[in-house]
């Protein structure tokens, strides 16, 4: 079961909704109760004369809720499901499942076709209700639904993506499941329908609230997904406090595919560069070749992703520890440290932020760039 976080968005949740959210992983055999496993450890020295029978190892379920079958008890429910289901070729078990404060009886098969045969199956007389499958993420019919969005703010609301996506797709979004990644949400959204797939997947990012967020169907090779990444420039020398949003122009007359600017670790401020994604080499000569742009009478530049450049303004031809506006940043909080008794006996605005400066604040921190000058 995923750990990832969930959430069912479009109406109250029913039974099949469940089915969908309660979506298993491919699993590999216990290597350690192998009793192969131990045989010969040498065999990993010449994996070349290996035989490959699958990559991974599938199971494919089938469940119903306990409280649909008669029963007694859950000895006696399990034992109804096997009796019904337990002579179809390729049936491995029948076990008990908790999904939040529901309990399922799940019938685990070897082969798609007999699971997909299983639901067919009445399990008792008079009684309608039938196993139904258990959808695998991993599935085509699953994969082709979904959607997957990166580089979303620690902060963003669901529903607020949902409205997006739901405008921009013209589908509707059944689920949205997250999971964090470095100072970002990563969502997989899942569609009523491919259609939704279909009509994004040529779009490589799009706005959503100050920043840019990439999107790449679930079903994407990997070689397409790289070619997302290959033509990529930074950006540089921005000034203090522009978002993605805000370079929407810029993104607009060079014809980028994606903007992506990075997050400090402590306050999780934007940085002073952006990265731009292109869909060709030709489209990054142009844009070296054409005219600068200047945000806030600030010209920016146009550098290789590798290019390293000053943490505190952006600029691409000095490093942080000679950088002349962290050198006044230091000089302005050293002099404010000077009235930070003053400041908390009127409490004005800010006035905790003053206390914690003081007149070594500037020798303390002079000389600790290391942690800056990797761009």
């Amino acid at each position: 079961m995923e750990e990832d976080q969930q959430q069912n968005l479009g109406g109250s949740s029913s039974y099949q909704e469940n089915l969908i959210q309660m979506d298993t992983e491919n699993f590999d055999t216990d290597r350690e109760d192998d009793p192969a496993f131990d045989a010969d450890l040498n065999l990993e020295e010449d994996s070349s004369k290996w035989i490959q029978i699958a990559r991974r190892i599938r199971r494919y379920k089938a469940i119903v809720n306990v409280n649909r079958i008669s029963g007694n008890n859950v000895q006696q429910k399990l034992k109804i499901v096997q009796q019904a289901v337990g002579d179809l070729e390729d049936f491995m078990s029948t076990k008990l499942h908790f999904y939040g404060k529901e309990q399922y009886v799940i019938a685990e098969f070897g082969k798609k076709e007999r699971m997909m045969q299983a639901y067919t199956i009445q399990l008792e007389e008079n009684n309608e209700f039938k196993l139904e499958p258990l959808f695998n993420r991993g599935d085509d019919e699953i994969k082709n639904r979904i959607l997957i969005v990166r580089d979303l703010p620690l902060n963003f609301e669901k529903e607020s993506l949902k409205k997006t996506l739901e405008k921009l797709s013209e589908g509707k979004v059944e689920t949205i499941r997250t999971r964090v990644t470095g100072p970002w949400i990563t969502a997989h959204v899942t569609f009523e329908k491919e259609d939704a797939i279909i009509k994004v997947r040529d779009t490589w990012s799009i706005i959503f609230l100050k920043d840019f967020c990439r999107i790449e169907p679930a079903n994407m090779s990997g070689e397409e997904r790289a070619f997302r990444n290959k033509y990529t420039l930074k950006l540089a020398n921005l000034p203090f406090g522009i978002t993605a949003y805000d370079l929407l122009e810029v993104f607009n007359i060079v014809k980028a595919k994606t903007c992506f600017i990075s997050r400090t670790r402590n306050k999780y401020a934007r940085l002073r560069y952006a990265f731009f994604s292109f869909a060709s080499e030709n489209d990054i000569v142009k844009v070296i070749e054409g005219d600068p742009f200047a945000i806030k009478n600030r010209q920016l530049f146009w550098v290789e992703c590798e290019k390293k450049v000053c943490h505190k303004c952006g600029s691409p031809a000095h490093l942080v520890k000679d950088c002349d506006e962290r050198e006044k940043s230091f000089l302005r909080k050293q002099k404010m440290a000077q009235f930070s008794k003053v400041y908390e006996r009127y409490r004005v605005p800010n006035y905790r932020k003053y206390i914690r400066y003081n007149n070594s604040y500037y020798n303390n921190n002079r000389f600790n760039t290391e942690n800056y000058n990797e761009a």
